[in-house]
């Protein structure tokens, strides 16, 4: 994996990505990406992927794209609600808080009943 980017951006921002990425936002109903992604984000078997060691724009791009709906997932598809949710600061946030992570040593995705939603 590639070095984590830097994280350029205020302390606000850091901590309103770390918040999603963690604890969600109850009051836009959105869940924390580690209830779906795993609590190392480095993804659930057999389908949901690892948020770790993607440059930023290419998380903004994909969350982007499930929010704009160019991209779809069978039903329910859980990303597009939640993408929905987002504002494009929530996303920027997000996008940068996880690009700004190293992915640990020996990551690999969970098994599906690790994670409980």
């Amino acid at each position: 994996y590639p070095a984590p980017q830097p994280f350029d951006l205020s302390d606000a921002t850091r901590a309103r990505g770390d918040m999603l990425v963690n604890k969600g936002d109850a009051s836009k109903q959105i869940p924390a990406c580690i209830a779906c992604h795993g609590s190392a984000m480095t993804g659930v078997q057999p389908t949901t992927p690892g948020l770790l060691g993607l440059p930023r724009d290419y998380l903004v791009s994909q969350i982007g794209a499930w929010k704009n709906g160019a991209r779809h997932a069978f039903a329910p598809d859980c990303m597009a609600q939640v993408a929905q949710r987002l504002s494009a600061e929530d996303i920027g946030a997000v996008a940068a808080w996880l690009a700004a992570q190293p992915v640990p040593a020996g990551a690999t995705a969970v098994a599906p009943g690790a994670v409980k939603l």
